[in-house]
């Protein structure tokens, strides 16, 4: 049942997007204003896809978890097995006025982004 939790269910289509096997457009509606605009940035650096020569090992969920701090918000964590190397993702999930979780926030491991 865990990937039916809203952390869950997020955190898998992030890494999908961010290691470049699914569109953007696959989240819009999940993923409310200025934080789709960076998902937008930051799928285009594809920061969990697998590095070009390198092994075609797709990033890897270990575990995604959040915490309710008020009613309405999740604060969310992932962590990742990237080629070898565990990795952090954190998000923000907020219930919309149609009832359904989106994505407000969202950083990234800096050892993740591109130099």
């Amino acid at each position: 049942m865990r990937d039916r939790r809203p952390p869950h269910w997020f955190a898998v289509r992030l890494v999908r997007v961010l290691g470049a096997q699914a569109p953007v457009h696959s989240l819009l509606g999940h993923v409310h204003g200025d934080c789709y605009e960076r998902l937008v940035e930051l799928a285009r650096l594809a920061p969990l896809a697998p590095a070009p020569g390198g092994a075609e090992r797709q990033p890897l969920l270990l575990d995604a978890r959040g915490s309710q701090p008020v009613d309405g918000v999740i604060e969310a964590f992932a962590r990742l097995d990237v080629e070898g190397r565990q990795r952090a993702m954190a998000f923000r999930l907020e219930l919309g006025r149609n009832r359904k979780w989106q994505c407000t926030a969202l950083e990234l491991d800096p050892a993740l982004m591109p130099d």
